[in-house]
């Protein structure tokens, strides 16, 4: 077989896939996860949310700094309309902090979704005492936003 109907040969397979794949075609393209909000809309409810966990405490291992520590929220999602995502929002605003976990949610995504923001850094001095924090769960897409927990707690800092 020459080189050139190699070519050929490689060339027809691929079009063919193609065409095959395409909206009119006999074989179904994989679908992925998307990766974008979209439109949407789900119900949820807070399964678990220990709010009055949150801490600040120094870091380990020497860092020399301090850090938010944000307990991780469980949330039972049911009724997934289109592509809207979960949040979970912990503010601080006398240090100018949020700690964030955000996921997208989809049709078949009706189950218990955790989420878990990461620690914030804070800095080498820990606030004087005791810092209001607001805690906020909500689902969000571009058409809908709607907060299904929200509530003010008081972070205690380690001694």
């Amino acid at each position: 077989m020459s080189v050139r109907a190699l070519e050929v040969a490689v060339v027809g397979i691929v079009l063919t896939t193609l065409a095959a794949s395409g909206p009119a075609g006999l074989l179904d393209a994989p679908t992925h996860r998307p990766t974008a909000l979209g439109d949407g809309t789900a119900d949820a409810e807070v399964a678990s949310l220990p709010a009055d966990d949150l801490r600040i405490d120094p870091g380990r291992f020497g860092t020399g700094t301090w850090y938010l520590r944000v307990p991780a929220a469980t949330v039972a999602v049911n009724a997934v309309e289109g592509t809207p995502r979960l949040i979970y929002r912990v503010e601080v605003p006398a240090l100018d902090l949020t700690a964030e976990a955000k996921r997208l949610i989809e049709p078949g995504d009706e189950r218990t979704v955790r989420l878990a923001p990461d620690d914030v850094g804070i800095g080498p001095d820990a606030p004087d005492g005791p810092v209001e924090a607001q805690v906020t769960v909500a689902v969000q897409s571009f058409e809908d936003h709607q907060t299904i927990h929200e509530r003010n707690v008081t972070v205690e800092v380690a001694q």
